[in-house]
């Protein structure tokens, strides 16, 4: 692989001409494709139309040496494990109220075989195991190995047990990983991020790897970017990046049982889209190429997401998780900033073994030469490259934020979104117990109309109440005065969910926008206070990050 020395006074500005550099030939892309939910009724439709979607792109540009290997759900098994939600429902009145009342959501799914034909494997812990172990034997330096993950997952499995009276004295207790996310597998598996990057490190140390994840909790697997995935073992010099659609602390959007692929609203929808050229229709976009280099990179499909996608992500890389650990703000009274959101000592490297960055001391630039959250957006607009800089100006045009304003104030107004976003589902909350009290109490008199409604497994009376009898049914909803108050607080409560969605909507494109703010001024200040190591290793990260599918 090819590696980049940048000797310039601003990192910003080295990071700039970084974009417009093509990166050396690959022998060879190997896509490793990770879909479907642990069960049928975990294991959406979408997941499926997001692997025909990525394969599409890959296919129409990638190099025709690559090759696709697909993990979804069971596999070639040719059982009905596809939960899916009909577009064009015929339920009668009669059925909506008999589910509204005694059934379950899923009761309206249907499930159907996945159709993604039979040459693929399935989605479990041994078969992507074995799959890793062939690949980490046959690929060599200069191969390209993508991980792109679509599936559910899961935050940080809380390894022991504070309960258990083996830990009477909770201080002696070991303290678990808070990053070490989990991906969910076929069968009930799961592979966490610590696993998972013992599973990387068995490539040739010249074979980069760069993954794409959406499922929740996505950004813990960013920390594979460290030995073990553990901030505290130092960096993994090895070459891999990656882009998640979520923090390692936060649900992500997506996963569907909906057909509509129109309103799909998600991670891979906008990334994939970016690399095509084409969204899932087949309709032309814009091409987010930004920095008019003839190619769309990672980095501006990642860019993409960020300016379109309407959703409660807050997408992250692997630089920016290298940046929050190893750089530092300025704070207002002088005194250094960690990376908001971080814990961990000011720049303490405990970085030692074949893996890792050597231990030269880090830098120590006096406090009054590094930048922190006082600069404005066109101060750092300046400092920025030109898909930062775009990512900036848009988002801020998105938010009706002055670019006069300061990091402090966007940090302020992510706040406030964040308040009122709290406001919005404590009213969600409380509409909701209401509408829950008007359909108890309609459920018992049913009941007490149709006793055989008592029984706890599904009658032959609800059959046919929601069939052949289904005027008789219907008749004593309408005559029951809590069915019209079921109807208006319903509509009620659909309002209230809108409106909280839009406001988280909006509370994380604040983040967003904070997010690209800081690491701007982190990837300038890291030159003031890393080590010629860590800095080093950052550029090819972002070499990495700035690739593209077609060399």
């Amino acid at each position: 692989m090819k590696h980049f020395s940048l000797h310039l006074p601003s990192l910003g500005i080295a990071l700039s001409l970084l974009t417009t550099i093509c990166t050396s030939c690959w022998a060879e892309d190997v896509f490793v494709i990770l879909g479907g939910g642990p069960d049928p009724t975990s294991n959406q439709v979408s997941l499926e139309r997001n692997v025909v979607f990525a394969k599409s792109t890959i296919a129409a540009h990638s190099a025709a040496t690559s090759s696709v290997h697909l993990l979804f759900a069971d596999g070639e098994n040719s059982a009905r494990d596809l939960q899916f939600h009909p577009e064009h429902s015929t339920e009668l009145d009669a059925e909506k109220w008999m589910l509204r009342l005694f059934g379950s959501p899923v009761s309206q799914f249907e499930y159907r075989n996945h159709q993604l034909g039979t040459a693929h494997q399935p989605a479990t812990y041994s078969a992507l195991k074995s799959l890793f172990g062939q690949l980490g034997r046959t690929l060599r330096a200069g191969d390209r190995l993508f991980v792109y993950v679509t599936a559910h997952g899961g935050p940080a499995v809380q390894e022991y047990d504070y309960y258990d009276d083996y830990y009477n004295d909770l201080s002696s207790a070991p303290t678990p990983n808070a990053r070490n996310t989990t991906i969910a597998l076929w069968d009930e598996g799961a592979i966490d991020a610590e696993e998972f990057s013992q599973w990387l490190d068995r490539f040739d140390a010249n074979v980069p790897i760069i993954m794409i994840m959406t499922q929740c909790y996505a950004g813990g697997f960013a920390d594979t970017i460290f030995n073990g995935s553990d901030r505290k073992a130092g960096l993994n010099l090895r070459p891999r990046c990656g882009f998640f659609a979520q923090r390692h602390d936060r649900g992500a959007a997506g996963c569907t049982p909906e057909v509509n692929e129109a309103d799909y609203e998600e991670y891979s929808t906008y990334f994939w889209a970016a690399l095509n050229g084409l969204d899932r229709l087949g309709n032309p976009i814009e091409s987010p190429d930004y920095n008019l280099d003839g190619k769309v990179q990672f980095a501006e499909a990642h860019a993409f997401v960020l300016l379109n996608s309407r959703t409660i992500d807050i997408p992250i890389t692997t630089s920016e998780v290298l940046l929050r650990k190893y750089s530092q703000l300025r704070k207002s009274s002088g005194s250094k900033e960690r990376a908001p959101a971080e814990t961990g000592g000011l720049l303490r490297m405990f970085l030692g073994g074949a893996n890792s960055a050597t231990k030269s001391p880090p830098k120590r630039s006096p406090d009054s030469e590094l930048l922190g959250a006082t600069e404005s957006l066109e101060q750092i607009i300046e400092r920025a490259n030109v898909v930062q800089r775009t990512v900036i100006r848009e988002l801020a045009e998105q938010l009706q934020c002055d670019l006069q304003e300061s990091l402090a104030n966007v940090r302020r107004h992510r706040k406030q979104a964040k308040t009122k976003l709290a406001s919005s589902e404590s009213k969600v909350a409380v509409e909701y117990q209401r509408l829950e009290g008007l359909k108890t109490r309609l459920t018992a008199a049913v009941q007490g109309e149709w006793p055989e409604l008592l029984e706890s497994t599904f009658s032959p009376t609800q059959a046919a109440l929601a069939g052949d009898r289904s005027e008789e049914f219907m008749a004593f909803i309408d005559a029951a005065p809590e069915s019209k108050a079921i109807k208006g607080r319903g509509e009620k409560l659909k309002e209230l969910r809108q409106h909280a969605s839009d406001q988280a909507n909006l509370e994380a494109r604040w983040h967003r926008l904070t997010n690209v703010l800081e690491i701007v001024l982190l990837q300038e200040n890291l030159a003031r206070v890393a080590t010629p190591e860590v800095i080093d290793h950052y550029q090819h990260v972002i070499e990495l990050e700035y690739g593209s599918l077609v060399q």
